[in-house]
């Protein structure tokens, strides 16, 4: 079974197209995405279908019915090829991130760019790296999520969170643990909406 997991849905506004996926995290390390296609109209909730394609996942069926949203992400993307290595780049800008409770965080200065390549570094790499932009570990979701939640355990992404994010740490409660803290929260699935195609 898997020792991590996200149900989200993905939406594209423009297209119309949207899909319910589930991510998760094996025990070797490897992320894989199971995906259904979904009505975009439904992308707030989960329907019988929706549970019953989540309800085939060992771990995650159990509790599927607890699932509770907690997420949306907002952003625009543009997706480029790099055509001598066929490498991708995704450019994630005007992110905005809204929480169950309607608290919310928007970034409309910060681009979110995302090298994707099963070789070594692209070309797109090697003009980031002169421009002084090293690669840094982000989920648009914790970060976000941890951006809004005060006292949730943040460690993993402290580094991201004060420097894009201008975000300080409030004390966790003494008497509650990382642990503990992190399974009081519901067991969780997020939005995300895309104002973009994916491919331009």
């Amino acid at each position: 079974p898997p020792r991590r997991f996200k149900v989200r849905t993905r939406s594209y506004l423009d297209s119309g197209v949207c899909s319910l996926e589930v991510k998760t995290r094996e025990r070797r390390g490897i992320t894989e995405k199971h995906r259904l296609p979904y009505a975009i109209e439904q992308r707030s909730s989960l329907d019988r279908r929706a549970l019953e394609f989540i309800d085939g996942f060992d771990r995650i069926g159990p509790v599927s019915r607890r699932l509770e949203p907690t997420l949306t992400t907002r952003y625009e993307r543009v997706t480029l090829l790099e055509p001598s290595s066929m490498s991708r780049v995704t450019i994630d800008t005007n992110l905005e991130v809204e929480a169950a409770d309607g608290s919310a965080l928007s970034l409309p200065e910060m681009a979110v760019v995302e090298t994707k390549t099963s070789g070594p570094p692209c070309a797109i790499d090697h003009f980031l790296w002169s421009l002084h932009q090293r690669p840094t570990r982000i989920s648009k979701y914790c970060t976000g999520l941890a951006a809004l939640t005060p006292g949730l355990p943040a460690n993993k992404w402290n580094r991201v969170l004060r420097t894009h994010f201008g975000w300080t740490p409030e004390p966790v409660h003494p008497f509650l643990g990382d642990d503990q803290l992190t399974l009081s929260q519901p067991p969780a699935w997020g939005h995300t909406f895309e104002a973009c195609p994916s491919h331009r």
